[in-house]
Formats: structure tokens, C-alpha cells, sequence
């Protein structure tokens, strides 16, 4: 897998120009569009012409998913995305991050933080003789995190070069003059930085082609080439309407079910074999890309509001909390949202950023008299509800086992109503299941499907707490499987402390320990920082 931490990490680093990070009071915008909102500390123009991209690429993305899937995406809230004045501010959300690193998307079981930075240009002065000069590498890498996530609720199911190869070719999306650009960019902007080193197909040995369409697995060695490549297929086969319509075809199947080597012999039908000479020709001739034009947002279309002079970056304490955090780090953000919360105490982002902090590195109790206010003046609000289950939750792990099964009564019962406000939600779904725990047949079938659809939705954010599940089902097979994708990847990215304890759960699965003598919650090391 080419994972974004790594590639991001070396990705996106601005050459020792940054002054070290000190916390400081900084203006904070909101802004609302159709499908995003934006907690930014760039400028009001900055942030506007930001929103117009993020909407631009989600029309364009979308058109195409709806003809390559007939999947309904859920209706959910708003994406959320923050966009940094400097880069350096990231380190409120990871503190022991280098000074110039970045990562434009921090999964976790409360949900993914997306974040960009207003100064990346350096990025493309640094990386810049390899580039198309109209590339935006923030923009690109932030269309290759929020796409992946885009696809897992679009595809039940994608072959890996095919998932790979689109994230590739939709990241590359340029935006110029009055026009947005889909897949225009040489080859060498589908590249991973690790190490320095731009993979070439042109100057490195690539793999057979082949073994990219019929997913067969790769070294840690090759992966880079291995994405390399599975952009040029996808590039190959989106830049003429014809093969283009055979590839939906292709996706369209694969996505119902059918084998994807059968799928693909019975619509894109080019022999695997004969890719290393016609992807050659289509090289030498010139990529292909597809410009349209692109209509200006009316400035009605996104909103902007000026936040209140907040310390410590609040809006940015807000992501941060929301992330993997450590539990040290953890208080530290609490500690700066408490501030807030004493100096602004009817504004609702400052309450609701410290209730959700002290649910997750607090007094969960603290969170309760601004949760159900907020309720009782609004019922519907799903925030305040899903916190309100949270918070039950969080009681029932942490608080007297005197108090136990009460608190998991009141999360299942707080929990349950936050899910009819938002169905659709992951995080609700997730955290709503966790409420059966204490339930003799946890986890019962609904259970067992609830973890599958938010599993769906997320991207697979889910899966080793799915894995425990089918563990105390008896489904050992089934869970190893889970268990080692991710014990492989752990070792792969040098994630000892984490390959050791999966290393005890394959080992605990293999020999079908029985779930009373189990590792203990090892789906909490889904929750761990390893960005």
C-alpha cells in the first residue's frame, strides 16, 4: 500500500524557511459551502478561492463516480476541512513532528481531519524542475487523501490498482485561468518523494503490467512503481470515450460482484500482456488529460464569518482534538480549550470543543450541563447529541464499575437517537455498537452488520475492532486475515510497539485462544497515533 503518512511526510516539507511555532491569538474564518466547511487562518480571499476548489473538484469527481458506480452516496454533514496560514502550525496536532512536516489527512475512529496549508508554494519552488509548473502540490496531496476516502463510500469493492490508479489521476487535477484540468500532469507527478527518489517509467524497470492488472502482490520495494503504474493504466484507459466507457463497464461489474479478471476480459478485453508496449506508445505520444470549464462560484455560495480572537488556535485545537492523540497530548489541547471555553462561555464553539476534549482526555462529567442545554433548545442538533452519547460511553469504560451498567443504558439510549438524526454517520455507528458491549450476546448479528456499513463508509477504519468482533464470534480465520494486513503494515513502517501486540493477537488467533483469554480491546490499536 502506498500510504499517505509516508508519502506526505516526505512529501510535503518546507525547506528549513519557518520561524519555530509559538502559540499566539490569530484571526480564525468559517467558511460554508454547499458540501465543506472551513476553519481557515489564511485570508478571506484565500479561503474563498480554496472553497471554490474543493466544490469544482467534488463536482467533477462526482460526475465521473456516477457513472463508474451505481452506489448512493450517504448523506452526511459537511466535510470539515482546515487550511493553516503556515505549515508550522501543525504542530498543534502533532507536536513531535518535525518542523516541516505536514500530513493533509488524519484518520481516526472520531473521523478524518483534513488539513492544508496556505504556504506550500515552497513545495513547488523545491519540487519544481520535476513538476508541471500549474501543479499544486497542497492541493494535489489533499485531493489524493480526500478522494481515497470518496471511493471507499462510492465502491464496495475496487481492485488495488484500480483504487491506486484513480487516486493518482484525480489528484493531479490543475486548476487554470477559468478551467479545471483532470489528469494533466508527465509522469512524474505520479511519484512518491520517499527518500528523494521520483520513480520514472521511463528511467527505472517497471513492473509488468500484467501483475498490476491481475493485483498480484507486490514488495514493499516495488509499491512506488506499482502506483506509478496503476496511474498510467487508469490514465490510458479514461483519455479516449470509448476505452473509457468500457472501464466504467469494468468498474460497474466489479462493484456488483463479478471476479475482476472476468469483469475485465469481458469489457476492457486488452490483453494484460500487451500494456508494457501500448502504454509505451501512449507515453511517448503524450499524456492525455480533459479541461473543462469551470463556472465562478458566486460569492453567495460560500459564507464567511469572522471568528472571535480565541487563544491558542482554537478552530486548529477543535482538528487536533478529534485526532489519534497521545493521552499527555491529549490534556495539553484540553487544557488550551478550557481557556477558551472561560473567556467565551455562550459561544458554541468554544463549549463545544472543551466538552468534546474532557469526554475524551477529562471529566466526561464536565461535558453534561452544556451538552443537554443545548438539547433542550434544539433536539435535533446531532452534535450535541452524539457528544451526549460520547460522553455516556466514556463513563461506562472509564467511570465506577458500580456505574457501569448504567451509563452503557444511557449511551445506548443517547447514542440511538444521535443515529436517527444522522444515519449515516460512521462515528455514530462505530460508537454506537461500542454501547452492546456489555450485552451477554454482544456482538449480535445487527452488531456485527452496523460495524460492516460503518466499516463501508469510513475506509475501512473499523476493521480491527470488526476483527474482535468476529473474533468472539468464533470467525478466526476471518480475523487473522484483518489482523495481518495490518501486522504487515506495522512492520513495514518500522511500528514495533504496534507490530508486537497485532504480532500477539495473530498469535492468539491462531491457536483459537477463546475470547475470555483473549488480548485485551485490541481494537484500540486502531486508535493509536502512527501518522
Amino acid at each position: 500500500m502506498l500510504g499517505m503518512n509516508r508519502l506526505v511526510a516526505c512529501g510535503l516539507m518546507i525547506a528549513g524557511m519557518l520561524a519555530p511555532f509559538t502559540a499566539q491569538a490569530r484571526p480564525w474564518l468559517k467558511a460554508e459551502s454547499q458540501h465543506f466547511v472551513i476553519y481557515s487562518a489564511a485570508s478571506e480571499a484565500a479561503t474563498r478561492a480554496y472553497a471554490a476548489k474543493l466544490e469544482t473538484f467534488y463536482d467533477v469527481t462526482g460526475a465521473f463516480y456516477d457513472q463508474m458506480s451505481d452506489t448512493i452516496v450517504p448523506q452526511t454533514d459537511k466535510t470539515r476541512f482546515t487550511l493553516l496560514s503556515s505549515v508550522a502550525l501543525f504542530r498543534t496536532v502533532r507536536p513531535n513532528i518535525p518542523q516541516n512536516g505536514f500530513n493533509p489527512a488524519l484518520p481516526c475512529r472520531e473521523g478524518v481531519q483534513y488539513f492544508s496549508t496556505a504556504d506550500a508554494d515552497q513545495n513547488n519552488r523545491l519540487y519544481g524542475p520535476a513538476l508541471d509548473p500549474d501543479i499544486d502540490l497542497n492541493l494535489a496531496y489533499l485531493f489524493f487523501a480526500y478522494n481515497s476516502e470518496v471511493l471507499h463510500q462510492r465502491f464496495v469493492k475496487l481492485p488495488d490498482w484500480v483504487s491506486k490508479g484513480l487516486n493518482w489521476y484525480f489528484m493531479t487535477a490543475v486548476f487554470k485561468d477559468d478551467k479545471i484540468l483532470i489528469g494533466k500532469a508527465p509522469p512524474n507527478i505520479a511519484m512518491s518523494l520517499g527518500d528523494g527518489h521520483i520513480e520514472s517509467l521511463r528511467d527505472d524497470r517497471p513492473l509488468a503490467f500484467g501483475d498490476v492488472i491481475a493485483d498480484v502482490p507486490v514488495s514493499k520495494s516495488n509499491a512506488d512503481m506499482y502506483a506509478l503504474q496503476s496511474w498510467t493504466i487508469v490514465s490510458y484507459l479514461m483519455s479516449d470515450p470509448d476505452r473509457r466507457a468500457k472501464f466504467f463497464s469494468y468498474l460497474r461489474q466489479v462493484d456488483n460482484g463479478a471476479d475482476p479478471m472476468t469483469a475485465y476480459k469481458a469489457t476492457i478485453g486488452i490483453e494484460p500482456a500487451q500494456y508494457d508496449e501500448v502504454l509505451k506508445t501512449y507515453m511517448r505520444k503524450g499524456m492525455h488529460y480533459m479541461s473543462y470549464k469551470v463556472a465562478n462560484l458566486p460569492a453567495a455560495a460560500v459564507t464567511v464569518t469572522s471568528l472571535p480572537d480565541y487563544p491558542g488556535d482554537l478552530p486548529l485545537v477543535d482538528a487536533a482534538i478529534q485526532t489519534c492523540q497521545t493521552p499527555e497530548h491529549g490534556l495539553e489541547l484540553l487544557k488550551t480549550a478550557r481557556k477558551s471555553a472561560e473567556r467565551f462561555p455562550n459561544d458554541r464553539l468554544a463549549q463545544t470543543v472543551v466538552a468534546r476534549g474532557e469526554i475524551r482526555f477529562g471529566d466526561p462529567n464536565a461535558a453534561k450541563a452544556f451538552l443537554v442545554k443545548t438539547l433542550a433548545a434544539d433536539p435535533k442538533d446531532y452534535e450535541a447529541q452524539y457528544l451526549l452519547g460520547r460522553m455516556y460511553l466514556q463513563l461506562a469504560h472509564m467511570g465506577p464499575p458500580e456505574d457501569r451498567a448504567k451509563n452503557y443504558a444511557a449511551a445506548r439510549a443517547e447514542l440511538g437517537k444521535a443515529y436517527k438524526l444522522n444515519p449515516s454517520s460512521p462515528e455514530g455507528i462505530y460508537f454506537y455498537t461500542q454501547a452492546f458491549r456489555d450485552r451477554p450476546d454482544y456482538p449480535d448479528d445487527n452488531t456485527l452488520h452496523a460495524v460492516e456499513v460503518a466499516n463501508s463508509y469510513s475506509g475501512d477504519r473499523y476493521d480491527l475492532y470488526y476483527a474482535d468482533l468476529l473474533m468472539r464470534r468464533g470467525r478466526y480465520a476471518e480475523a487473522m486475515k484483518i489482523v495481518d494486513d495490518h501486522l504487515a503494515e506495522a512492520k513495514a513502517h518500522g511500528r514495533r510497539e504496534r507490530a508486537d501486540f497485532l504480532q500477539s493477537v495473530h498469535d492468539a488467533l491462531a491457536a483459537k485462544t477463546p475470547k475470555g483469554e483473549f488480548p485485551a480491546d485490541f481494537d484500540k490499536y486502531s486508535a493509536l497515533p502512527v501518522d
